[in-house]
């Protein structure tokens, strides 16, 4: 289940997907991978960046974060 707001030029996604997930990577040479949640630890990314006419600019190194530790989702 994915909800995305825009308010105020700004865009709010969030989601939640099944523990585990196998997905197609969007390449010339695609192949699976599984997400598994319960069993792998993942670094998280966010990003912040603005919107112009509706679409998402590119976001800037200042507005992006990525954990210092893969995070643990079953804690």
């Amino acid at each position: 289940m994915a909800q995305v707001d825009l308010g105020g030029g700004k865009i709010h996604c969030t989601f939640t997907r099944d523990t585990v997930t196998t997905i197609t990577t969007p390449v010339e040479e695609p192949e699976e991978v599984t997400i598994d949640l319960e069993n792998n630890q993942y670094f998280v990314a966010i990003a912040s960046g603005k919107l112009k006419e509706g679409f998402v600019s590119p976001h800037s190194k200042t507005g992006a974060a990525v954990t210092e530790d893969a995070v643990n989702f079953q804690a």
